[in-house]
């Protein structure tokens, strides 16, 4: 045979082999890296999922916190009416005893005290408001941070090759959106 023959022929067959070798090779690494990305996929679900669940969870401490101290602020007005109560009496008695009842100086000073005492309740009522309202405020806060840890887990998808929504459903489920 002629060995420029001999030659060409074996290298095509090297080419053939390296090709069917590269062929079979990448098709593993194409596999693996799906895989991988299959594995990562439901690692971001597992995560988004726990996400999903913390929003009520969330919620429902700040609705127990309202609960708590609303509860609270009932058992103080209760106790300081009743201290209104007994205070008024005790003014009235003292008025009484001073020979100013029926005088405007004793009436104005019963008026001075129920005055004061409705103010007292209106400012702890105004105070109640504003912890509300802060509270509302954390709580809006946790939600958005909820959603932006959704967002991160969208990021995380893309520079994977994947596609998910999970800030957009996070933002959709805590009312932000």
């Amino acid at each position: 045979m002629n060995p420029v023959a001999i030659y060409k022929g074996v290298k095509i067959a090297t080419k053939v082999a390296a090709f069917v070798s590269g062929f079979f090779g990448s098709r593993r690494k194409r596999k693996e890296e799906a895989e991988k990305r299959a594995n990562f996929g439901r690692l971001l679900s597992r995560q988004n999922e726990l996400l999903k669940s913390a929003v009520p969870e969330v919620r429902e401490e700040y609705a127990q916190r309202d609960v708590m101290d609303e509860a609270a602020m009932t058992n103080v007005q209760e106790s300081e009416i009743l201290q209104y109560g007994d205070k008024r009496g005790t003014v009235e008695s003292n008025i009484a005893r001073s020979g100013l009842a029926g005088v405007g100086s004793g009436e104005q000073a019963l008026q001075n005290y129920d005055e004061l005492f409705q103010l007292q309740q209106a400012k702890a009522a105004l105070s109640a408001e504003s912890r509300k309202f802060e509270r509302d405020l954390r709580l809006r806060g946790r939600e958005r941070s909820i959603a932006s840890a959704g967002f991160a887990l969208d990021k995380a998808a893309a520079e994977k090759g994947l596609k998910t929504s999970y800030g957009s459903s996070l933002m959709d489920l805590t009312n932000l959106g």
